[in-house]
């Protein structure tokens, strides 16, 4: 497991060029997981359950942790478990859908998922600004990044071959967010039909604009 992990690590620093303090935390983050994967006697990835993965933030809470690290650690999980599936060591990623009672009340403050479907669905895509609108919030539900940075995400930032939006937060540190395969498709669907609609000129490098071509706006 620890090879993989640190492969992982590689991974971040050679293609994605991630600062060391953001690989830092990732190697922080996974190292705790594992150790805790094997003081629970699961000694294998591929036999990693979506329990332990709840049990695991359940102890951090537990132990204190702000519900902030939980988050943290959940996206580091997610992010480590998609490398894996991509790279066969596990048939299947069991990180795709992690939502559960249990897990709102680790992460709490955000919508339960008929919440977030009645949400979504208030939004039909037809028109490009519809588009637009529906794959924002595809984005937030998927990757729960701050509205500053939504609107400032900028269009070379989204990786659709990995699944991932790399975000620059506080201290220009740099972290990657992973998004899945329904915001995966939202914001395909908005590249090909919204965007050049708002954009015609591909001007504007932010990858959300508003009607009129320009960067959004909180």
């Amino acid at each position: 497991m620890q090879n993989h992990r640190q492969n992982f690590l590689d991974l971040l620093v050679l293609e994605h060029g991630l600062s060391p303090n953001t690989v830092q935390s990732y190697a922080n983050d996974l190292q705790q997981f594992l150790d805790f994967l094997q003081q629970h006697a699961c000694d294998s990835l591929a036999g990693v359950r979506r329990e332990d993965i709840l049990d695991f933030l359940e102890d951090g809470k537990l132990g204190g942790l702000a519900s902030t690290t939980l988050a943290r650690r959940l996206v580091s999980i997610r992010m480590f478990f998609r490398y894996l599936t991509r790279e066969h060591v596990i048939p299947a990623d069991i990180t795709g859908v992690m939502d559960s009672p249990r897990l709102w009340k680790l992460v709490p403050d955000f919508l339960h998922l008929s919440e977030v479907e009645a949400l979504l669905g208030a939004f039909k895509a037809n028109s490009p600004l519809e588009i637009r609108n529906r794959a924002l919030l595809e984005l937030l539900y998927a990757s729960g990044l701050r509205a500053s940075e939504i609107t400032a995400l900028r269009l070379d930032k989204v990786d659709f071959e990995r699944g991932v939006v790399r975000v620059s937060g506080k201290g220009s540190k740099e972290r990657l967010v992973p998004f899945g395969r329904s915001a995966w498709k939202i914001l395909g669907r908005y590249l090909q039909k919204g965007r050049p609609c708002l954009d015609p000129s591909g001007r504007a490098l932010t990858f959300f604009v508003s009607k009129s071509g320009q960067p959004l706006t909180r």
